[in-house]
């Protein structure tokens, strides 16, 4: 009888220290999905950083029947995953037709 509660016993343990490991394993994978968010998150404001700092331009001309040109500079700044742009009106005589709204 003895042995056979001993078996018994270690089966039990055996199922309790599985469930114990399980939960730990889905915990670290919650961490490591967090990591890879904040990761992101990270790469965003680093490239935000460098749209400010050190942008690409590109002059962007629109010709339309009812106005004069309209002149456009867009500066832009990428890294492969994200691509970040930024347009300027170079004639500040359309101020009404573009602004910024702040929400």
């Amino acid at each position: 009888m003895k042995n056979a509660f001993s078996l018994l016993e270690l089966v039990i343990s055996m199922i309790i220290l599985g469930i114990i490991f399980i939960g730990i394993s889905k915990l670290f994978l919650y961490f490591y999905k967090n990591y890879n968010n904040l990761d992101l998150f990270k790469q965003l404001y680093q490239l935000q950083n460098e749209l400010y700092i050190h942008p690409k331009e590109k002059d962007i001309i629109l010709y339309t029947q009812l106005l004069k040109p309209i002149n456009i500079k867009e500066v832009y700044v990428s890294d492969g995953l994200f691509e970040f742009k930024k347009l300027y009106i170079q004639d500040q005589s359309y101020n009404i037709y573009f602004y910024e709204q702040s929400f």
